[in-house]
């Protein structure tokens, strides 16, 4: 019986050291692949396509859907191999099946236009609704052009407006330039020249030189002309014949907002709140949109989110978690307004009005419910960076319910929750382009192979130094591991 004894305990060693060793190699696996996506996508953006077909091609043959969607891209571009649609859909529905939101929306150009394909409009909306309800841009900004046409679904002007302003706050030129032409024509919307006119503007500020560019220029002249005769236009326009509908053209599949070498085991959401109607701020739309470039080139497949309501912000994490691989690293990031209210954190989307604590309950989205996903997801490791608590966003009315700051948070294992300042204190919005929290997180997590705590510490002695001592970042960690943002 000892003998017997003795022999069980051997195995179960053995068998215990074969499972960690395999362990490690999965690690050092996806090491490696995160490594070969980011060497390929710095060969792409210099233009030696060959080198980046070299490290792509292996991990899509091995099933990897960022490699996929990324040769998808130099298949229907002809970029470092000849041009085949045909193949370019293949890799795309290869990535798609995996759940790869911009893979998505190129397979549904592909099929808008009958490219590699037959022409398939329902199929198309199809896709663009799965790619627009994780917040890519090009995808609702596509859709509300189907909408909008009847095209593949039931013409929708009020929908096809909904899907344009989301685009558009995520800065999406083309569909500001959409947007602007709704409320120019009064389609699906309140006839309002002078936001079509602000919208154009904007428009033509954020397109490169070129015939977008040109377009919205002529749509802003256009409606500076109607302007001091907005009235007389208006009746003009109610007797007459409405304007033909601004066309929608679907951007090349590479400016869908993310970078070809992302890996599907990091991935991203970030979203920063500004426009509040009642206390606006000034950085978080500049937070999140840096933060959301930063982490693009350390691999994370991340979807931005700008401005956004609740229904919004709870969608986004439901697909950020369901659609994450097990044992991936995950990372979410608010920038705004945060309140604390009997100990619960939460963060306030715009579009609704706060005048209880009751409404703060059910109105915003408590950080708890967020960690809870993504720990239920199956990640690996899960970071929570929240640059929020920028001071009481509700006035007088709702401040003896109110909590100063916010709450520690309890991480579950494998977590890292990450706080702007310390715990029942405010932090600042700061006065240039970024709050000083972000100014520093952007400043450090690039520093090659240092372990990301090491690099939080050092954002808090920056922090703590800027502000005079008055602002120092906070971190609630169960990590078990190193995790390096780049090596």
């Amino acid at each position: 019986m000892i003998r017997l004894s003795l022999i069980m305990i051997m195995l179960w060693a053995i068998l215990g050291c074969e499972n960690t060793a395999t362990q490690g190699r999965s690690a050092d696996r996806r090491e490696d692949a995160t490594s070969a996506l980011q060497r390929g996508q710095a060969a792409y953006e210099r233009k030696d396509y060959a080198t980046a077909l070299g490290e792509w091609q292996p991990l899509a043959q091995q099933g990897n859907a960022t490699a996929q969607r990324s040769l998808g891209v130099m298949y229907e571009q002809g970029r470092g191999v000849a041009k085949d649609e045909a193949e370019a859909v293949r890799l795309y529905r290869q990535a798609a099946a995996q759940g790869d939101v911009l893979a998505q929306t190129n397979l549904g150009v592909m099929y808008a236009q009958g490219q590699g394909v037959a022409k398939d409009e329902a199929e198309a909306v199809r896709l663009y609704r799965r790619a627009a309800a994780q917040g890519n841009a090009t995808a609702q900004n596509n859709l509300g052009g189907m909408c909008a046409q009847g095209r593949g679904v039931a013409e929708d002007q009020a929908e096809a407006a909904r899907l344009y302003s989301q685009a558009a706050a995520q800065g999406l030129a083309i569909a500001q330039r959409n947007l602007g032409a709704r409320y120019e024509q009064g389609r699906g919307v309140t006839r309002d020249l002078a936001e079509a006119q602000r919208l154009f503007a904007r428009a033509a500020e954020m397109s490169p030189p070129g015939s977008e560019r040109d377009k919205a220029i002529q749509a802003r002249d256009r409606v500076a002309r109607l302007l001091p005769t907005h009235q007389t236009s208006t009746i003009a326009l109610a007797s007459g014949t409405p304007p033909a509908p601004v066309p929608v053209a679907p951007l090349p599949p590479l400016h869908t907002g993310h970078s070809p070498g992302q890996s599907p085991s990091r991935r991203a959401l970030v979203i920063g709140n500004a426009a509040y109607p009642d206390n606006p701020l000034a950085n978080p739309v500049n937070d999140a949109t840096d933060m959301a470039n930063l982490l693009r080139r350390f691999g994370f497949a991340t979807t931005l989110l700008s401005n956004v309501d609740q229904p919004t912000m709870e969608r986004a994490v439901d697909v950020f978690t369901q659609e994450a691989p097990r044992g991936s690293v995950g990372l979410f990031f608010f920038a705004g307004h945060g309140i604390q209210i009997e100990g619960v954190n939460y963060l306030v989307p715009l579009g609704v009005r706060l005048n209880a604590a009751s409404d703060v309950k059910y109105r915003a989205v408590a950080t708890d419910w967020v960690l809870a996903r993504m720990d239920e997801s199956g990640m690996d490791v899960k970071l929570l960076i929240l640059d929020a608590c920028r001071d009481n966003p509700l006035g007088r009315s709702l401040t003896r319910a109110l909590s100063r700051g916010l709450a520690v948070i309890e991480a579950p294992k494998g977590s890292l929750v990450v706080y702007a300042t310390s715990p029942g204190k405010t932090a600042r919005d700061g006065v240039g382009r970024n709050s000083p929290f972000t100014t520093h997180l952007l400043r450090e997590l690039p520093v090659p192979g240092r372990p990301v705590e090491l690099a939080f510490k050092a954002v808090r002695v920056g922090v703590q130094k800027e502000t005079n001592g008055e602002q120092i970042p906070w971190e609630a960690s169960s990590l078990t591991g190193d995790l390096v943002f780049t090596r």
